[in-house]
């Protein structure tokens, strides 16, 4: 778990509502978005690999280096992204969630 980054889900709730998934229509519906995705991934990799980002020192050593080509590409998309960023780095790396420390302690 310590080798990539985990995003912890969980099943809706009685009552939650949740747009469904289409696999039928994704690939259309996206269209915008890859493009403008692609654009700047055409814009902006040659410069990625020069970029140091600021990562969080809440982070162990292998999340440091899972997250540094996520907090920089975030720093070249800007400031608002740059934050956004390392909040969800820490959110999601910095601390051991309960269910991780219980998935760990049941191994």
């Amino acid at each position: 778990m310590d080798r990539g980054i985990v995003i912890e889900i969980r099943r809706k709730k009685p009552g939650e509502k949740a747009e469904r998934l289409r696999s039928d229509r994704i690939f259309d519906e996206l269209k915008d978005l890859r493009r403008k995705a692609m654009r700047w991934a055409k814009d902006n990799l040659a410069s990625l690999p020069d970029w140091e980002p600021r990562i969080p020192s809440t982070l162990n050593d292998r999340a440091q280096d899972s997250w540094r080509p996520l907090l920089a590409i975030a720093e070249l998309a800007g400031k608002r992204w740059a934050e956004y960023g390392r909040e969800s780095a820490s959110k999601l790396s910095g601390e051991k969630s309960e269910a991780s420390k219980r998935a760990i302690a049941s191994v």
